[in-house]
């Protein structure tokens, strides 16, 4: 079974990328320009691990936890942030998170965080 992964950005060229690096990896990426879009979708209860900008038109890294939880979802998440801070990252990493990785990032660095994500 193909383990799919959602790519979670409003920013579509990085979406893009990210989409097309994580399907060169042999997952399935589905690619969300909002945590809406993500949330309204069937996706949302399909997918193995979550890669999400840490703000996603203007809705935090917070408020994606949030949803998860309130869903009873327990979805690995990496995050991805052209804004690096040392104290939000180690946050975010205490709060559960993969990973933060800032952009630009390395295809093997992502590729290790999903590894670590899905336990493979």
């Amino acid at each position: 079974m193909c383990k799919v992964i959602a790519v979670i950005d409003d920013a579509p060229l990085v979406r893009e990328s990210v989409q097309r690096l994580v399907s060169s990896m042999g997952f399935q990426a589905e690619q969300f320009s909002s945590l809406d879009d993500f949330f309204a979708s069937t996706a949302c209860r399909d997918v193995h691990c979550i890669i999400s900008d840490v703000d996603v038109g203007g809705r935090t890294s917070k408020c994606l936890r949030r949803r998860l939880m309130a869903l009873g979802l327990d979805i690995p998440v990496i995050f991805m942030t052209a804004l690096p801070s040392h104290v939000r990252d180690k946050r975010l990493i205490e709060e559960g998170a993969i990973h933060v990785l800032p952009k630009p990032f390395q295809g093997n660095a992502l590729e290790v965080c999903i590894r670590t994500a899905l336990q493979l």
